[in-house]
């Protein structure tokens, strides 16, 4: 069953990544009260951050200011993080100046981006609460999928793979340890396909929609039946297959 971000009750773990004294200040003051609690780690460089993520105790989210010192650039601490921790959500914050940045940040992995202006005004925790939540639950799909014999991928709007299982990455030919998403190249359907792929395989295709990320995606489920082709042409092979019950 999953779990609602009103339902959240153990303390949450918060790594800041943020330099700006002031800018701190705010992000406490915004999360004071929050329920459930939040215990609030602050570091002011990304190395800094990098070091307490390769320690064991846990961090649930990382709020991670975009222009840092020890950066180069304003993606650098976003890139560098879902690289070290690809399974962790990061929010990011941004003077109004770089929102682009934030909205690239997103494009790279972030969960969810905060204007610094606006962090007074929005509710910090329950943006915090909700991302965590989603999290977990995006954790649990990955948990139950992950054995299945059916491939299971997930694809976004412009055809990128955000999630495949290994029996999908090795129907689809994508390596998902690749940060750059890999794209879905096969004919998008409302009914079941059977589909012809990288390496002669056969795949029988079904698509449905769900929502990741908070944004509408489709659920993509493979199922190998090269063998089935196999038998058509090659009958005199399908004797053990046959036998199965």
């Amino acid at each position: 069953m999953l779990t609602s971000a009103h339902e959240l009750q153990d303390p949450l773990n918060i790594l800041l990544v943020e330099d700006d004294a002031v800018d701190a200040i705010s992000v406490n003051r915004a999360l004071k009260r929050a329920q459930p609690p939040i215990r609030l780690t602050q570091v002011d460089r990304l190395q800094s951050a990098l070091g307490t993520l390769r320690k064991t105790h846990p961090v649930d989210l990382v709020l991670l200011d975009l222009r840092l010192p020890d950066t180069r650039s304003h993606l650098e601490g976003i890139a560098q993080i879902k690289s070290l921790r690809p399974d962790l959500p990061v929010v990011v914050l941004s003077a109004s100046s770089y929102e682009a940045a934030g909205f690239q940040a997103m494009e790279l992995g972030a969960a969810y981006y905060v204007p610094k202006s606006r962090v007074n005004e929005v509710n910090l925790a329950e943006i915090i609460s909700k991302v965590v939540t989603r999290h977990r639950a995006q954790e649990n799909l990955r948990q139950l999928v992950a054995s299945s014999t059916d491939g299971i991928a997930i694809i976004n709007a412009r055809r990128q793979i955000l999630f495949a299982n290994e029996a999908a990455q090795r129907l689809l030919d994508v390596d998902m340890s690749n940060p750059q998403r890999p794209m879905f190249d096969y004919p998008i359907t409302t009914h079941v396909i059977e589909m012809e792929l990288t390496g002669g395989k056969i795949a029988e295709m079904q698509f449905d929609e769900l929502e990741w990320d908070e944004h509408a995606a489709l659920l993509v489920t493979l199922r190998d039946i090269t063998w089935r082709f196999d038998a058509w042409q090659h009958p005199d092979r399908t004797g053990d297959r046959n036998a199965c019950p």
